[in-house]
């Protein structure tokens, strides 16, 4: 089914908006900026798009109804997708799907935050089922994940900040990334731990940022 799929979709247009804190701009409004700038590098137009994929943020952002009326489309099909860290890869396997079944032509796939202005708070945790285990942040859960894989492959601290230096040498060569200093492996072996084996350079800064 997969192999059925090849060729048949392909990405078209491209917006990112810049990195960082955006100090009086909503989410909302940051996702549409984004999909006027995907929508310019693509050359369509507006009335051309009609698939719309959201991804919800924190405080209840990226309603993909309130996104398509502000956006003024009335796409044949539409969903807002909630995969946590996963989402935007799963939007766009999503569309692809959806413009291989004939179902949409052209597909918006959409996704806002302004987590560093809007003062979210991530220390939290279900009260239930995972603050009284120590769970209060989403890289506790990582964290617990990749304990797991050490136990049964053997993979190391070492291997794990391997991804975060790759990643680093790749911000250093973006011109809207935030983080750009050089990282090392002994400078990532050497940070503080946020929720071990997970240091704190492992983590995703909160910003205020929007790809479309």
């Amino acid at each position: 089914m997969l192999q059925d799929m090849r060729d048949k979709a392909c990405i078209v247009g491209l917006g990112q908006t810049k990195q960082g804190k955006l100090p009086g701009m909503s989410a909302d409004e940051i996702a549409i900026w984004a999909f006027k700038l995907a929508l310019e590098d693509s050359g369509l137009k507006k009335e051309q798009i009609d698939g719309l994929m959201t991804q919800q943020s924190y405080g209840g952002a990226g309603d993909t109804l309130k996104i398509g009326r502000e956006l003024g489309i009335n796409p044949r099909i539409g969903t807002s997708v909630i995969a946590t860290g996963a989402a935007g890869a799963a939007m766009v396997h999503y569309a692809a799907m959806v413009v291989n079944a004939g179902m949409a032509n052209y597909v918006a796939v959409v996704y806002g935050t302004n987590q560093a202005t809007n003062r979210n708070r991530f220390a939290t945790g279900d009260p239930e089922s995972a603050s009284p285990f120590g769970m209060f942040n989403p890289g506790a859960f990582a964290a617990m994940n990749f304990r797991r894989r050490m136990a049964l492959y053997g993979t190391t601290e070492r291997q794990l900040g391997a991804v975060a230096v790759t990643q680093r040498k790749h911000a250093q060569m973006n011109p809207v990334a935030v983080l750009k200093d050089p990282l090392t492996i002994e400078d990532y072996l050497a940070a503080a731990t946020s929720s071990r084996p997970c240091m704190s350079m492992t983590f995703v800064t909160s910003l205020t940022a929007v790809t479309a």
